[in-house]
């Protein structure tokens, strides 16, 4: 029997990981890279999906865990493929693997 779809995205994110560590890569090519900026805007590339949003706490869904965003006034300001942009007053970056 099969391994499932979810058994393949493992096995494909382990594969990158490896890949990326023997051929020296940048680990951004597969790791979320998180900048902040003064404190009130964030970017975060290589993320999935938005989870939860409100103006209290956004959950962002990436490759290696889910990164948890909390603080008053946040926003998504910007969608993209490889990255969404949040501002507001960020008091709290998790990332829960």
């Amino acid at each position: 029997m099969g391994r499932g779809l979810l058994g393949r995205f493992i096995d494909t994110f382990a594969l990158k990981k490896r890949a990326v560590s023997a051929l020296d890569l940048p680990k951004e090519l597969v790791l979320p890279v998180m900048t902040v900026s003064g404190g009130n805007e964030l970017r975060v590339v290589n993320y999935k999906g938005v989870m939860e949003y409100s103006s209290e706490r956004i959950r962002l869904n990436t490759h290696c865990g889910v990164v948890i965003v909390e603080g008053k006034q946040l926003v998504i300001d910007r969608i993209a493929s490889e990255y969404v942009t949040l501002s507001g007053r960020v008091t709290r970056i998790d990332l829960v693997e």
